[in-house]
């Protein structure tokens, strides 16, 4: 049986809403932080974003818990979310890096400048 591939993206098979579950799974780290923050988008996200009416709507209701811990086997959400963290880890350490260059490119580009007035 060939293995499928564990990845951040939407996985093959994997309609909208399931995909969006575990968004929130990611974002919750656990089933039940996720059913209620589902629960409580559709309430506080349209109340003060109307904008997501039409997103929340094409959601719909939050699944139950069941289907929420099938739809978590059935594409490795735990997996997928150690690999979503590894790869934000990353970019979050090029980000660092980037500045930290940037911000020495800076410096030395002060000391020359600060070198030339004092000449």
């Amino acid at each position: 049986m060939k293995q499928e591939k564990i990845t951040t993206l939407k996985m093959p098979g994997e309609t909208e809403k399931e995909y969006t579950a575990w968004l929130f799974y990611c974002g919750t780290g656990s089933i039940d932080k996720l059913l209620r923050a589902w629960k409580g988008v559709d309430q506080t996200l349209t109340e003060t974003r109307p904008e997501l009416v039409g997103i929340v709507g094409r959601l719909g209701e939050p699944p139950s818990r069941t289907t929420i811990v099938e739809w978590s086997k059935k594409f490795h959400w735990v997996k997928r979310t150690d690999l979503k963290l590894t790869r934000d880890s990353e970019i979050l350490q090029e980000e660092i890096e980037k500045r930290r260059r940037e911000e020495a490119e800076k410096l030395t580009e002060a000391f020359r400048n600060l070198k030339k007035i004092i000449k």
